[in-house]
């Protein structure tokens, strides 16, 4: 692969050229992390590909160089950390991030409902309304709260009680997503009933997750970890096949959506990382055209 480090471990392309089991033309994701993607071309061996149905490119457009990664990411913690039951709540932080806006959508093709925490931040009172409506509808959330409004006992067994609430079972949830760490993270543990999991996926606060010792050995809570790229290393291709299967069926049956992505040319990395630091309620993706010009 040469000295240079190149960055990108997500994206989708074409072959050139026919292979053994590959014709050329046919559509692919990169099944093996690190390889890096921002780059026009790029020589990998067969057991690195991912095969896709062409459909997908016309369902799902540009956003749909994601789904391995964001779509893999919810798909794998919802199915792989807890034996949940139609009509079993899942709740989540980050539920606006590109990660939750999958994890709720593949969630409710399960017939799960999810409960989603997200941050109200500086947004204005009609943004804020502007994001919650896109995450029931488009996100196809079940409830969603935000974070500032769980600041003490009472709003958090009001938080609980909701979340019974839209359970089949009256019970709290088994499942809970992390994303974010620090408090986030602890009103999660807190919401999960006896026996529930916390699979943390990323830190955004930058703060510890912290579980208290009384929910270690009395609600017998659960915390682990989830990193995709390490799941795609140690799976086979036949299971990442499988994986992708099944993502590319939910698209193209309608069951989800793939994130909304804005794509810029790689030549323009000043304009793209402008545009990203400026969005509004409902953010984007930023998506590379690495073609050559």
């Amino acid at each position: 692969f040469g000295d240079r480090w190149v960055a990108g471990s997500e994206g989708w392309g074409r072959i050139t050229s026919d292979s053994k089991n590959l014709r050329k033309g046919a559509l692919v994701a990169i099944g093996t992390p690190g390889l890096g993607t921002l780059r026009s071309s790029l020589w990998i061996p067969e057991s690195s590909i991912l095969l896709l149905p062409e459909e997908l490119l016309g369902t799902a457009g540009p956003a749909g160089c994601s789904l391995i990664q964001l779509g893999g990411t919810a798909l794998r913690m919802l199915s792989d950390f807890s034996h949940l039951q139609p009509g079993d709540v899942v709740v989540q932080n980050a539920g606006n991030s590109a990660v939750g806006l999958m994890a709720s959508q593949i969630a409710a093709s399960k017939g799960f409902s999810m409960a989603s925490m997200v941050r109200r931040g500086s947004k204005s009172q009609e943004e804020y309304d502007e994001l919650v409506e896109y995450l029931l509808t488009t996100g196809k959330n079940t409830l969603v709260v935000a974070e500032e409004d769980l600041n003490d006992k009472e709003s958090l067994r009001r938080f609980q009680f909701q979340l019974q609430q839209i359970s089949a079972s009256s019970d709290l949830p088994k499942l809970a997503l992390n994303a974010v760490g620090g408090a986030s993270a602890k009103t999660l543990i807190r919401s999960l009933d006896n026996g529930g999991t916390l699979v943390t996926y990323g830190g955004m606060s930058a703060q510890p997750v912290v579980v208290g010792t009384p929910q270690l050995i009395f609600k017998d809570i659960r915390a682990v970890g989830y990193w995709h790229s390490r799941w795609m290393i140690q799976q086979s291709q036949e299971k990442k096949q499988e994986m992708v299967n099944i993502l590319s069926k939910a698209v193209l049956e309608k069951s989800i959506v793939c994130p909304p992505v804005k794509v810029f040319p790689l030549q323009s990395v000043e304009e793209a990382l402008h545009w990203q630091s400026s969005q509004g309620s409902i953010r984007q993706k930023l998506v590379w055209d690495c073609q050559e010009i």
